[in-house]
């Protein structure tokens, strides 16, 4: 006799923004609505609110069928926002817009008008995970709020985290899809995980965002194709029986990570940067929805970060190819060859005595940021470094340009950081200018995160040392990392109206029990195509110190500051 099986099929999108992208999410709701199995069987549906404002869009047939299936009991709603934008990038009454709006808005895309019921489930790839008070917005706004999942070293699927009733209930979760190579491969894999599997619900998580995410849709079709052999399996839409069914979670403090992949675009990390701009006038409805859609549908501009460089007047001292220092009253900063190499106060060394770089790795090979040149200067309530660096065996003008400095009377280290990206050509698989590495932590050892949002919320995120590879991204203004003994403090100023910012975050095992923790400030892009990494040029600047030094110069920068990052005469004449 075949041993039971409930699929539960997650099939979610935040917004095709493209008509290719309404084109592939049409296409793959008709592929998978038209197989036998659907017809009694279910699914849970996961997109932005504001997707109903496009009924007269290619994506109306779409939409109403979704209705029609809903209507009818076999699916569910389960919306990830109003605009399908990342929660972390959003201060906490814009948050509360987000999530509202999904349900009722001035818009009339909400979708307790639109489906005749309120929306019962959140959920998201783009949830906040950091902020309490962000999921307490969830469980106050939902029924049900999926949180994340939490990856297992002892079995083959992961366990997705729901909160129903105040209780965390654990259902077991494949993701499928996003495996462009070998795919007949990870399919033959993730078959045999849940034949194996004594769960007796497990999630299946399915993007379609665009045309490259159409494998997923694919692969679970495929799976459907082998699994009714050995076992006997039924589709189910996710609701309060299904949980049930599921084991009470009762972890204090359960290690979980947002279900979708953790890299960001070059252009969802230049539209966050720039929105400090968006939130410089009133908060009005308009205003923020603006702001929220522009999230969304990451649409970064020149004039959201402004690549005007630096012109006062300076005096270039000294090259300073070598072993080079630079110190303050409260910490001294090492760069070997032109990279960073050390950071140190009185209580000792913050970054691994060694310099590490930056690169772009293609298919074929990964291309390290080479230092060309490193000078020394001093400019008016300013001194420090200013480097150049190029991506040796890329063509084209790949570059960073980076000035390392000292401001008069702040007690932050400023480092301004301008990106050349590689021109279309080879697939960049990922991009990173600037690595810092933190000193090892052992395993066992937990590196807590706190981040510090402009309007006074907090949160906290903690890695666990030599357990495996682990790449984060953590959104704030202002964030405190701590390990041992040791603290930095990395900061985003709000040069250009309230800023928050992603900073992604690895932890790599090592030998000996010890893990490497790296911080990438300056973006740590992954792609699997070329159009996601453009030819553009790029700005980030941002401010580190040992310990925790007062905030206000983060949130609230001085004057001498704002003077030291924006164009001189020269730069507003060019």
């Amino acid at each position: 006799m075949k041993r039971p099986l409930v699929l539960a099929p997650i099939v979610y999108s935040h917004d095709p923004a493209s008509p290719a992208g309404e084109d592939s999410v049409a296409g793959a709701v008709r592929e998978l609505t038209s197989r036998p199995e659907f017809r009694d069987g279910g699914i849970t549906w996961s997109f932005p609110a504001r997707w109903w404002e496009r009924r007269d869009s290619p994506l109306g047939p779409t939409l109403e069928a979704i209705r029609e299936r809903v209507a009818s009991g076999l699916d569910a709603l389960a919306p990830c926002g109003y605009s399908g934008c990342h929660h972390g990038a959003l201060l906490a009454t814009e948050l509360e817009r987000e999530l509202g709006w999904a349900i009722k808005n001035p818009w009339g895309s909400g979708l307790r008008p639109s489906f005749a019921s309120r929306p019962t489930i959140l959920f998201s790839t783009r949830i906040d995970l950091a902020r309490e008070q962000a999921l307490e917005r969830y469980t106050s706004t939902f029924d049900v709020f999926i949180s994340g999942v939490q990856r297992t070293s002892t079995s083959r699927l992961d366990d997705l985290l729901i909160y129903h009733n105040q209780l965390a209930h654990r259902m077991a979760a494949l993701s499928v899809g996003r495996t462009p190579l070998r795919q007949r491969t990870a399919t033959r894999r993730r078959c045999s995980a849940l034949l194996a599997t004594r769960e007796p619900v497990v999630a299946v998580l399915i993007p379609v965002e665009c045309a490259a995410d159409r494998g997923g849709v694919s692969e679970f079709l495929a799976l459907l194709d082998r699994l009714p052999r050995r076992r006997s399996l039924r589709l189910a839409a996710i609701d309060e029986p299904l949980i049930l069914q599921c084991d009470v979670d009762h972890h204090a403090v359960p290690e979980i990570e947002p279900a979708g992949p953790q890299h960001l675009s070059l252009d969802a990390e230049r539209a966050a940067r720039g929105a400090g701009r968006l939130r410089a006038g009133r908060a009005t409805i308009e205003a923020t929805r603006s702001l929220l859609v522009s999230l969304a549908d990451a649409r970064g501009s020149d004039e959201d970060v402004p690549q005007t460089p630096v012109t006062h007047p300076r005096e270039y001292i000294a090259s300073m190819m070598g072993d080079a220092y630079i110190s303050d009253d409260s910490m001294i900063v090492s760069f070997e060859g032109g990279n960073l190499r050390g950071i140190a106060d009185d209580e000792g060394a913050l970054l691994l005595d060694e310099a590490t770089a930056g690169w772009v790795e293609t298919e074929r090979r990964r291309h390290l940021f080479t230092i060309s040149s490193a000078f020394s200067y001093e400019a008016e309530q300013c001194r420090g470094l200013s480097t150049m660096a190029t991506a040796a065996g890329m063509a084209g003008s790949t570059a960073v340009r980076m000035d390392a400095s000292f401001v008069e009377g702040y007690p932050w280290f400023v480092l301004d950081v301008r990106v050349d990206t590689p021109p279309p050509g080879p697939a960049i698989r990922s991009l990173t200018p600037l690595v810092v590495g933190l000193t090892d932590c052992s395993t066992g050892q937990c590196l807590e995160i706190e981040t510090l949002y402009p309007d006074g919320e907090i949160g906290h995120t903690f890695l666990e040392g030599g357990r495996r590879d682990q790449t984060v991204t953590v959104w704030g203004a202002l964030f405190r990392f701590r390990w041992g003994d040791r603290c930095l403090s990395v900061g985003y100023p709000a040069l250009h109206g309230k800023t928050i910012a992603p900073i992604a975050v690895r932890m790599i095992p090592q030998r000996r029990g010890r893990s490497r923790i790296e911080l990438h400030p300056a973006g740590y892009y992954a792609a699997d195509s070329p159009e996601l990494i453009s030819a553009r040029s790029y700005r980030v600047t941002f401010c580190v110190a040992p310990g925790e030094p007062d905030e206000a110069g983060i949130l609230r920068p001085p004057s001498q500051l704002v003077y030291s990052l924006s164009p001189g005469e020269e730069g507003r004449d060019a």
